[in-house]
């Protein structure tokens, strides 16, 4: 009696905007499985196809695909933290900078057109070293600064104007102002 040998891969690989990680062994035991984790990185906006592709021994199909189908957004931003909350500051004394990073995990350049805190009052205040235009992957640094000219909690937003979708994106600041 001849027996069958055991599965072995040959190759497990990504194709297109795709690339994977598994936990494959060379060889697969019979009721033995694994995990393959692919991750989607469009490099244009718009349907990317792809696929995986394992290679393996066994006799009548020693290739198996799993096509793959994304679709890339033109542009989007997003910004890390999510928010700035200042906490308390004595009123008329500013707060040291706080910093947020703006990327670009989109797949299309973004022209920033301009970046300015809602209402312009003086409360919270930006500078920016951004560029006027985000490639994508790229980020840049904002930092905000809360000088309250009163006693009380403080809600405004920072505003960035540009040509991403749900423009202007927007990011929550907050703190109160306390005695001194």
């Amino acid at each position: 009696m001849v027996g069958c040998p055991k599965p072995s891969f040959t190759s497990i690989a990504a194709s297109g905007d795709y690339s994977e990680t598994n936990t494959c062994p060379a060889t697969l035991s019979p009721g033995q499985n694994c995990a393959i984790t692919v991750t989607f990185t469009p490099t244009v906006a718009g349907t990317r196809n792809g696929a995986v592709t394992l290679m393996d021994n066994s006799l009548g199909s020693p290739t198996q695909t799993i096509s793959l189908t994304g679709i890339g957004e033109v542009n989007a931003i997003s910004f890390s933290p999510a928010s700035l909350n200042f906490g308390n500051q004595s009123q008329n004394t500013s707060s040291r900078p706080m910093s947020v990073t703006m990327v670009n995990d989109g797949a299309a350049p973004v022209n920033i057109s301009s970046v300015a805190v809602s209402p312009a009052d003086g409360t919270f205040t930006q500078t920016n070293i951004c560029p006027a235009t985000l490639s994508p992957n790229q980020s840049c640094t904002l930092q905000v600064v809360f000088t309250p000219p009163d006693v009380g909690a403080f809600n405004e937003t920072l505003l960035v104007t540009d040509n991403a979708k749900n423009s202007p994106q927007k990011l929550r600041l907050t703190g109160t102002g306390i005695g001194n």
